[in-house]
């Protein structure tokens, strides 16, 4: 159980680095990948596509 623990820890440290070292629009791309979400943003608010759009009042 140990050894599994280690591996995990050692696996994300490592992800963590390369993530660093790599540039600035390449880890945009990537944590866009692993995010995988669709939206728009406008400045620094996110609007995701899944909202529900407004209703009419009645």
């Amino acid at each position: 159980m140990e050894a599994i623990t280690a591996g995990v820890v050692l696996a994300l440290c490592l992800f963590g680095l390369l993530r660093l070292l790599i540039g600035r629009s390449r880890r945009a791309r990537l944590d866009a990948a692993l995010r995988g979400r669709d939206g728009r943003w406008d400045g620094n608010v996110y609007a995701p596509k899944s909202f529900r759009k407004p209703r009419k009042p009645h």
